[in-house]
């Protein structure tokens, strides 16, 4: 019997675990001269399979939902966010019109680094549009 489950996964980290700084907007700077460097800021490779019958397109929208609520600390000189401060929901990446006959979307093809003021679109590759995230409203004054 065929499997018809529709599956989602990632080869780029494990589930529960730390994204790896390839993937990560920041990283602890190792030097300690500085709160956070930037890291990779890769997208993942996010692989799917068996999308229901009848499926135009796919989204994919990565929430975190343990960031703080308040930025107004965040990287700068003497300020620490503490671990029990409030947190909220964040959106990292909005993906839509994925062609769902598509395998797979690998690692940086749509994310190489840091964009100042965003990334370019929201035109991408084969046909895809990156959405609005939260990144605008949190770093808006950096």
């Amino acid at each position: 019997m065929m499997d018809t489950i529709f599956r989602v996964w990632s080869d780029s980290f494990e589930d529960g675990k730390p994204i790896p700084e390839g993937f990560a907007f920041a990283k602890p700077d190792p030097m300690g001269k500085e709160h956070t460097l930037p890291a990779g800021n890769r997208n993942p490779q996010i692989a799917w399979s068996n999308p229901p019958l009848g499926t135009k397109s796919l989204i994919v929208i990565c929430e975190d939902n343990d960031v703080p609520a308040d930025f107004s600390k965040a990287n700068v000189e003497g300020e620490t966010i503490p671990a029990d401060a409030p947190r909220t929901s964040f959106i990292h990446w909005v993906l839509v019109d994925i062609v769902p006959e598509e395998p797979c979307i690998d690692a940086a093809t749509l994310s190489k680094g840091i964009s100042p003021r965003g990334k370019r679109g929201p035109a991408c590759a084969n046909g895809m549009r990156q959405g609005l995230n939260d990144y605008t409203d949190a770093f808006k004054g950096d």
